[in-house]
């Protein structure tokens, strides 16, 4: 089964990852490292820091996904276990095909989840026993910026796998970035808290890699990510029942952590080094209150150094987003001859470009009203 060791594992035989034994300091060091060599190595290496200060038997791992900027999609076919120097509209071609197939995941036993190795209940609840980084001189606090939300809408029982950040603030609570319109973060949870309800909720942390991909997309209306992970593995996914609710988490997850988010209970979220190489401010956001932490033995932190390019955010983005609102193009309006859309890298989401015949007058104002309606686009602002 594939897992982020699987994927490392890869890298390391391509020439990939490279390892440092050398002592990091969590605090701004690893960041440091990880934001350079994003900026001057053109996606020749992840980072596979061994050797954290204070943290003996734990490791993070930074530029996972970051590719050159010719080629941002070269990792995402490594993880699918395709060519990795395939061209671009293979890839689309490919990754159109497995989405049009999404395939179920498997449940399994907590004797067989290595997820579950350690288990930390109640009181021994500690997030400061794992390096999380304090990545940025702006930032706030510690930060987790690559792990997968899950939660449940109460009313259709909608499961949500989203990629949403989480601040550290004491051992057993946590906070998150809430942006209107998203389904974990707030239109889950705004319908718990009107009914006075706890809204359960799982985080996992270096999972399948293409759990990461799939809870980064626009999916539609009651689609699992779980099940669009699978499509672009071509095998289901193993999932295990958290030990303090019933959500379903990555069996072979680094760290899991389970908790509830109490109705009307806020602090401060922020600041942070965003994506678009700026920094968010503080947001009143609700609070994570952790009741069960799982983890695997050694576990490895993914973490992504948000800001300057080439980043995990903006190759993922790139490889992704305009295939994502291809295949609903394609779904929905057959007759449109488009061969290809893309998002570029370098201004991250935000500049989407479209290969495509032009059939009638008009036809480019009715397309560009059609891709400003498809929430893919919400982060775009500029079209070619």
């Amino acid at each position: 089964m594939a897992d982020m060791r699987w994927f490392m594992e890869k890298l390391d035989k391509l020439g990939e990852l490279k390892t440092i034994d050398a002592e990091v300091d969590w605090k701004l060091e690893a960041g440091a490292i990880a934001g350079m060599n994003q900026r001057v190595s053109d996606g020749k290496h992840a980072l596979w820091m061994r050797n954290i200060k204070g943290y003996p038997g734990m490791s993070q791992l930074w530029c996972l996904w970051v590719s050159p900027r010719r080629q941002a999609w070269r990792r995402m076919a490594i993880a699918m276990d395709l060519d990795p120097d395939m061209d671009w509209y293979t890839f689309q071609e490919t990754l159109l095909d497995r989405f049009a197939h999404p395939i179920k995941p498997i449940e399994v036993t907590a004797a067989g989840a290595p997820c579950k190795e350690n288990i930390m209940m109640g009181e021994d609840v500690n997030l400061f026993k794992f390096p999380f980084a304090l990545i940025h001189g702006i930032d706030g606090a510690r930060f987790q910026t690559m792990m997968t939300q899950c939660v449940k809408d109460p009313d259709t029982g909608w499961v949500n796998w989203g990629q949403y950040r989480f601040q550290l603030l004491t051992r057993n609570k946590m906070t998150g970035l809430q942006l209107a319109g998203q389904h974990g973060p707030t239109i889950y949870y705004l319908k718990y808290e009107a009914r006075g309800q706890d809204m359960p909720f799982a985080f996992m942390i270096g999972y399948d890699p293409l759990v990461f991909v799939a809870s980064t997309m626009a999916q539609p209306a009651g689609v699992w990510e779980a099940e669009i992970a699978g499509a672009m593995r071509g095998a289901p996914l193993e999932l295990v029942r958290c030990e303090t609710n019933d959500l379903l988490v990555d069996a072979n997850a680094e760290i899991v952590i389970e908790g509830i988010e109490r109705p009307y209970e806020r602090a401060d979220e922020g600041p942070f080094g965003e994506y678009q190489g700026y920094a968010h401010g503080r947001v009143r956001s609700p609070v994570y209150r952790v009741t069960c932490i799982t983890h695997r033995n050694n576990p490895i932190l993914p973490i992504v150094n948000e800001g300057m390019f080439v980043t995990d955010t903006a190759c993922v983005g790139a490889s992704t987003f305009g295939v994502a609102a291809l295949e609903n193009i394609r779904r929905t309006r057959p007759d449109w001859p488009i061969a290809s859309m893309c998002n570029l890298i370098s201004p991250s989401w935000s500049l989407v470009v479209i290969s495509t015949d032009v059939p009638y007058p008009g036809y480019k104002e009715d397309l560009v009203h059609y891709l400003f309606s498809h929430k893919m686009m919400i982060l775009a602002q500029h079209i070619i």
